[in-house]
């Protein structure tokens, strides 16, 4: 009996790092977007402003 409780507890336990890992990575991804997304703005920003000569 006291087997199954702690089978429960590891299962769950695991679970929750499971929901952890997923939710960091999803962080990482998100802002990893976000930060090539600002360097595109930030290289399309700099050829309007200094366009490259002809």
């Amino acid at each position: 009996m006291i087997e199954n409780v702690f089978s429960l507890c590891s299962k769950r336990e695991e679970a929750d790092q499971q929901r952890v890992v997923q939710a960091a990575l999803n962080c990482l991804r998100t802002r990893s977007q976000r930060l090539l997304i600002s360097d595109n703005l930030e290289r399309v920003v700099l050829q309007q402003r200094f366009p490259e000569p002809s």
